[in-house]
């Protein structure tokens, strides 16, 4: 997986879960991490913690829980 697909992908959905990024492209979230870091230190993501952002159900990790914004134009 390369960072314009990451890119690509947060440019359609507008938003979406680092967890929801993992699945997509079956890599594991840490290293979709460092490059959704690289994305937001040019200004075209943000990264927010969303208490109950996917529904509270407490299955999921949290550390992965992270949303991913497009702010990019």
């Amino acid at each position: 997986m390369i960072l314009t697909e990451l890119r690509n992908q947060l440019r359609r959905r507008r938003r979406a879960s680092l967890m929801e990024l993992s699945l997509a492209f079956a890599v594991p979230a840490e290293a979709l991490r460092g490059m959704l870091a690289r994305l937001e230190a040019k200004g075209l993501v943000r990264r927010k913690l969303e208490e109950g952002a996917c529904g509270g159900c407490t299955r999921c990790d949290s550390r992965i829980a992270e949303i991913y914004e497009w702010t990019g134009g």
